[in-house]
């Protein structure tokens, strides 16, 4: 979850937010029903940083502007510094290509390939129907596709 909320918002506000979202979690978890657990908690997260962009600007979009990075790679033995630097270069132009699609697209990316959620799950959270999602998701990675392109 707070990796989730750090790539949206600026990193000093991610802590902060990331406790305001077990806080609504542990005070809704009455209301919890037998979905998914995760897409759940994801949904209240989602929530918290649309709250928190509605309060710092009423009439702005959700962007990803203000990132510090993306911690993509999970590994369970220590990578070389070597494999750190590639990974850290590869996180970064990652983030710069995700940079240039549209907010929901970037969501929808960042759900799917970074944090591993179905078709289904992203819905829950995103409140968009599954068909919508596979939509979003075709569409981002057919503008990833032209952005390489252009790069290259």
């Amino acid at each position: 979850i707070f990796r989730y909320i750090r790539m949206r918002v600026k990193n000093e506000d991610a802590e902060d937010l990331t406790a305001d979202a077990f806080l609504k979690v542990v005070k809704k978890i009455r209301s919890y029903s037998a979905n998914s657990f995760s897409a759940w908690l994801f949904r209240i997260a989602h929530n918290t940083i649309i709250d928190y962009y509605r309060r710092l600007r009423p009439t702005d979009s959700l962007t990803m502007d203000d990132t510090d990075g993306i911690d993509m790679i999970l590994l369970d033995t220590e990578p070389s510094p070597e494999q750190q630097i590639k990974i850290t270069e590869d996180n970064e132009a990652v983030k710069k290509l995700l940079q240039q699609l549209p907010a929901t697209h970037q969501a929808i990316m960042e759900l799917r390939f970074l944090e591993d959620f179905t078709t289904k799950e992203i819905a829950l959270i995103t409140g968009k129907s599954a068909g919508n999602i596979r939509i979003i998701q075709m569409r981002a990675l057919r503008e990833l596709r032209q952005i390489i392109n252009r790069v290259e």
